[in-house]
């Protein structure tokens, strides 16, 4: 059989659907990169924003109508079980993959079948390519009132640190010059077998290779934990000074309200920390606008919070309730309440980021490149930040370059096209 994957949300899902790679065409069969000639199509789901949940019904309506065959896996398969039934075809949970064969034999046989395990993903993926996604853990240790990923990914699940190594290995082999170390909450890593993450990302530094890692996200009160041990750990010569640790909201009562093991001052605590040891660090994090118990306070404590403290990258989203969550039974706020409080903050953001690319104007950066762009390269800083390369007709791929910052938008910085080939990292 040909199969086709198609992937939505975050790394961890890639680097599932990796690992459903290498089982499929263990079992035979031929992973194609056009839905047109497959023969079946796996489609690897997302359940955490309501707009994103909604893209793949519609995908899935639009697999139906053409008569293509399909599998549903990922989290949307692991909290709504009536999809094997409505479609017809197997379903998996994400703990579930190794079974992706059973799965494509029920689709093939229209034939429903929940298939829902919760078995170890110690599968090593041989991936291509520049950017490699390599899971490292599932589930994690906290209950969040308005996470439905909680219920998809109840259980903490560590790979061993052997898999993963020879994952990172393999993949560097392969032409990987970026290694994206993912999980539902890195933080947690290893608190099932016995380790952490700080002695992963050690064991990651002693690889031999020209490849860099950025870290997935990991929750504050996790980071606390392992504190300076962990930036220790990020001092190694082959992880990106890039900290992805979500806060969601900027106000402590509502933090609270959201059951978070973390206050917004524990998450200030950390980027102090990792700004102290790293100058040009790249903080990420995640801001909710509009959860139930938010009044106009709130919002206000959320704007000052990014005024304050001025993340590098926030990822915005407005609160939509998860089927099955806590925050799903309380009492919603008005749509257009939620609507304009997601304008307001993201012109902030906006201008922050803006003012803080702007200072990045006329300096020179060393940038990896890792991405070919229409019109030039992609690449990333030492500290992740983005930046775009005007040059084509170059064999840049997987270099460091230096160049000059010529200008900058709210996301990224612009070189000039006056560029010189540097020594690996």
């Amino acid at each position: 059989m040909k199969i086709f994957f198609k992937t939505y949300g975050c790394t961890l899902n890639k680097a599932d659907t990796e690992k459903m790679k290498v089982i499929s065409e263990k079992a035979g069969h031929a992973v194609v990169e056009n839905e047109d000639e497959a023969d079946v199509v796996v489609v690897n789901t997302c359940t955490v924003k309501g707009a994103t949940e909604s893209k793949i019904r519609y995908y899935l309506e639009l697999l139906k109508k053409n008569d293509k065959p399909f599998v549903v896996a990922g989290c949307l398969s692991a909290v709504d079980k009536s999809l094997a039934e409505k479609y017809r075809t197997g379903i998996l949970n994400p703990y579930s993959i190794k079974h992706i064969d059973e799965g494509i034999k029920a689709a093939i046989n229209r034939e429903s079948k929940v298939i829902f395990h919760f078995e170890d993903k110690n599968i090593v993926t041989h991936q291509k390519g520049p950017i490699a996604a390599i899971g490292i853990q599932d589930g994690c240790t906290s209950f969040c009132a308005f996470c439905q990923t909680k219920l998809a990914r109840p259980k903490l699940q560590s790979q061993k640190i052997e898999t993963i190594l020879e994952e990172v290995e393999n993949s560097v082999e392969n032409g990987a010059v970026e290694v994206d170390l993912s999980g539902t909450d890195t933080g947690a890593y290893g608190l099932d077998v016995g380790t952490d993450l700080a002695e992963l990302l050690d064991r990651v530094n002693d690889i031999d290779g020209k490849f860099m890692v950025r870290v997935g996200m990991a929750n504050p009160h996790h980071i606390k934990r392992l504190s300076n041990k962990l930036v220790d750990a990020y001092k190694g010569k082959h992880i990106y000074k890039f900290l992805h640790t979500s806060v969601q909201s900027g106000s402590e009562k509502v933090v609270k309200d959201m059951r978070r093991d973390h206050t917004v001052k524990d998450f200030e605590d950390v980027v102090r920390l990792f700004r102290r040891a790293f100058n040009d660090i790249t903080i990420e994090t995640d801001i909710i606008v509009g959860y139930p118990t938010e009044d106009e306070n709130d919002f206000e404590d959320t704007l000052k919070f990014l005024e304050r403290v001025k993340p590098e990258v926030v990822n915005l989203s407005k609160f939509t309730p998860r089927k099955g969550t806590l925050a799903a039974k309380l009492k919603q706020l008005p749509t257009e309440t939620i609507k304009k409080r997601s304008i307001i903050a993201s012109a902030l953001l906006r201008e922050l980021h803006e003012k803080m690319n702007e200072d990045w104007v006329g300096k020179e950066i060393k940038v990896l490149i890792t991405e070919r762009a229409k019109a030039g390269f992609k690449g990333r800083t030492l500290g992740y930040k983005q930046a775009f390369l005007p040059i084509q007709n170059k064999k840049l791929l997987g270099k460091w370059v230096r160049c000059t910052v010529d200008n900058a938008t709210h996301t990224t910085l612009v070189c000039s096209e006056k560029i010189s080939e540097d020594a690996w990292q």
